[in-house]
């Protein structure tokens, strides 16, 4: 089955977690192929094989939420349907870190010249996490702005340390980066420290960075560590707040 087939004046879309299958177990997935060449908004949330599918160049695109928890992570026509929206001015990406094991961006090949703004979920316990934010960035030139979701998930021994870091980090990967921020931090473990202290260090024409706070006791324990790191731009304001706090409180230090 092809859905919207015939609609070149759609222009947003949002599919949350659209069943196409029968009720009964086993039924077969009916696929659905979603052509819109005019369509400028996206949102596809899939939290289990539904057979939808992006088909067609996406050319106007503008924004894109893509939530994918499911066996679709794993194949090559999840990496493709990334190509399809290479156009993309801000995109929003997160996944069930718990069910893969490898950086599932990072077999993407092509650049998003438009990009502007990223978003994803990070599962700071593991590398194949971590490693996805390099792989948003090392495919997007031109990002100025990169927000980051941490999450809780299965944590593994893997550990990272500046070495690691700089192995990924390519020559040029935050050159363009004035904005940045890192939500939802639970407990500030030695990753997500090594993490947002060597992205202070790298990104030169940062503007701002921003970390939210789960509780007030990790709040304070961050403000005497950033106190000591270096920051490779002078300029940069860093923000520390609770996620209950309505603005963020500039640390002019």
């Amino acid at each position: 089955m092809t859905l919207w087939a015939s609609a070149p004046g759609l222009t947003e879309l949002s599919l949350i977690d659209v069943g196409t299958t029968h009720f009964q177990a086993g039924a077969d997935i009916y696929m659905c192929y979603i052509r819109a060449p005019n369509l400028r908004v996206l949102n596809l949330v899939m939290f289990s094989e539904n057979g939808c599918r992006l088909a067609g160049d996406f050319p106007l695109l503008e924004k894109a939420v893509i939530s994918i928890h499911c066996r679709l992570l794993e194949t090559e026509e999840f990496v493709q349907s990334f190509r399809l929206i290479s156009s993309v001015k801000s995109l929003s990406f997160h996944i069930d870190s718990n069910k893969v094991d490898e950086d599932p961006l990072e077999e993407i090949s092509w650049k998003y010249q438009n990009l502007k703004v990223g978003s994803l979920s990070a599962n700071f316990g593991k590398l194949s996490s971590i490693k996805s934010i390099f792989s948003l960035l090392r495919c997007a030139p031109h990002i100025e702005k990169l927000e980051i979701e941490v999450i809780s998930g299965v944590l593994t021994d893997d550990k990272i340390d500046e070495d690691i870091l700089n192995e990924k980090a390519s020559d040029g990967l935050f050159a363009s980066l004035k904005h940045v921020s890192v939500t939802g931090i639970k407990y500030f473990m030695p990753n997500e420290i090594c993490f947002m202290k060597f992205l202070l260090s790298k990104t030169g024409s940062l503007e701002s960075f921003v970390a939210t706070f789960c509780f007030k006791e990790v709040k304070d324990n961050a403000c005497t560590k950033l106190a000591t790191w270096r920051k490779a731009s002078p300029q940069a304001k860093i923000s520390l707040r609770l996620l209950n706090e309505l603005a963020p409180h500039p640390d002019e230090s």
